[in-house]
């Protein structure tokens, strides 16, 4: 028999993580159902590596890896040109052939996880196979910008079903025509809540620089920062899987910090009677747990460690990711949550400090990110729904 395929598309590491989750949630649902066997989950990533999907063993049918802008082209005409050196900007239109392909393959529904330019991958196989589109965008709220007219009027003319990341996003679809749910954000069902945590008698600082190559250089801004730091505190640092251990040392050791430990689960360095423990990527949920608030120049993780209700410090790196624009836009996402200082290092200090000595500044600060994040339970919300418009014989509809 042949198999009823479900195509997943994703835009990078992050979205690609989310898409995950949803496939995982759909795939039990599936099971309890008994009619898992029928199905046949495949993903695609735009700008990643397709890790998530090979390691939760969904099998992938393309990915664009990790571009010189590390995956933000308009954000400088460095990036942009560097893109068009390497043949990047034509990705979204291989990833399209593919997923036309598929089509004729039995595909019977396509699920869209990033931006609008993702979904506009899929139009080709939508136009010829007639398959519908779930569009889940990961990457537009109201909180920063509305998604514009011609963005509404295409997705309302090949979405079936749109799933926005928060309310007030959801609101404003509906109110363009379109047919939008709100199930809650993905991003706060990639925390594994039951994760053992640690604690500490001094409060925990979370450490995040990012994930793409900028994430070196925002380190060593980082750790120029906590040079100043005059209040005890747990340094815990966490980095993404994908970034090089000898490149982290020199940014260390540059400085005059001293590896003391090094094990696969903790780097420990030391000066000056300060101390960083530095934990691998996996590490992450135990960090976001149990920390009390976080210095973050990246993306997802940041705003995963808002929706636990914990308050955010930014400043500007030194890269795309971290740039001043993408931390005013997670200023409006985040509201107070996110504290955006552009006097580096002093004015960052000062909010350091303040946050460091005062537990009701952290609580005050971070209630915002519980409301602008959303409760977990995503997955298995749109798993639901999916699955009972599309794949049920009674078709229950959304």
């Amino acid at each position: 028999m042949n198999k009823r395929i479900i195509c997943i598309i994703a835009n990078g590491y992050a979205e690609e993580m989310m898409a995950v989750v949803l496939m995982k949630a759909m795939r039990t649902r599936l099971k309890e159902l008994n009619l898992y066997q029928e199905f046949m989950f495949v993903g695609g990533s735009l700008v990643s590596s397709g890790k998530w999907f090979h390691d939760a063993q969904f099998p992938t049918f393309f990915s664009g890896g990790m571009t010189p802008s590390g995956g933000f082209p308009t954000r400088s005409w460095r990036g942009f040109f560097s893109d068009v050196k390497v043949g990047a900007l034509f990705t979204p239109f291989k990833l399209a052939r593919f997923i036309k392909n598929w089509g004729s393959n039995g595909m019977e529904l396509v699920i869209a996880v990033g931006d609008f330019l993702l979904m506009v991958t899929a139009i080709p196989a939508l136009r010829t196979y007639d398959v519908p589109l779930v569009f889940i965008p990961t990457a537009k709220s109201d909180y920063i910008q509305s998604h514009f007219r011609i963005e509404k009027k295409y997705i309302k003319k090949y979405a079936a079903t749109v799933f926005a990341r928060d309310e007030i996003t959801t609101q404003d679809l509906k109110e363009s025509g379109i047919s939008a749910y709100y199930c809650g954000n993905l991003m706060q069902d990639l925390l594994d809540r039951n994760t053992p945590t640690f604690s500490s008698k001094l409060p925990i600082v979370a450490l995040l620089p990012g994930s793409r190559e900028e994430s070196y250089g925002n380190m060593g801004k980082i750790l120029d920062l906590i040079e100043l730091v005059k209040i005890n505190a747990y340094w815990a640092l966490v980095h993404a899987d994908s970034l090089c251990k000898d490149k982290m040392a020199t940014e260390f050791s540059k400085r005059g910090w001293h590896l003391q430990n090094d094990s696969d689960t903790v780097r420990i360095w030391e000066k000056d009677h300060k101390t960083i423990h530095v934990y691998p990527g996996s590490m992450f949920d135990t960090v976001a747990l149990s920390c009390d608030f976080a210095i973050s120049l990246a993306g997802t993780v940041g705003d995963q460690i808002a929706g636990l209700g914990k308050p955010i410090i930014g400043f500007k790196g030194t890269g795309p990711q971290s740039s001043e624009s993408r931390m005013l836009e997670y200023e409006k996402l985040l509201g107070e949550s996110f504290i955006y200082e552009r006097d580096f290092p002093y004015g960052v200090l000062n909010v350091v400090d303040l946050l460091l000595k005062d537990p009701h500044a952290r609580k005050r600060y971070g209630e915002q990110g519980l409301l602008r994040m959303g409760k977990p339970g995503a997955a298995d919300c749109m798993a639901e729904k999916i699955i009972s418009a599309y794949f049920l014989s009674e078709r229950a509809g959304l």
